[in-house]
């Protein structure tokens, strides 16, 4: 998300890390594509919440990987990530004591 201001200097937060296509087999683009969808996205109430409330200032950015980057390095650093910044719109993919502690404050 980022949020232009005529005040603050150029700012940002990060909403949601995701994998795509490793072991689902989708690619990037067919992925973003579901997020546009609003078919689709209804089916995960938090990204279409996400979605909802923040697309006038969301913005899309996307990692390349290289392929000889084991899937169960990259499921660890998404835990890892999801976890470390304790990202509002990602709730399965942090690690588990974590998961049960956020959940006592919702």
């Amino acid at each position: 998300m980022h949020h232009p201001s005529p005040i603050l200097p150029p700012h940002g937060y990060i909403l949601y890390i995701g994998i795509a296509g490793r072991d689902s087999q989708r690619s990037l683009r067919a992925r973003y594509r579901d997020y546009l969808n609003g078919k689709k996205v209804i089916k995960r109430p938090r990204i279409a919440r996400m979605i909802g409330d923040w697309h006038t200032v969301l913005k899309f950015f996307f990692a390349p990987i290289e392929d000889d980057v084991p899937n169960d390095h990259l499921l660890t650093l998404e835990r890892q990530l999801n976890t470390a910044l304790m990202l509002p719109f990602a709730e399965g993919d942090l690690e588990a004591g974590t998961r049960a502690k956020r959940r006592a404050f919702r």
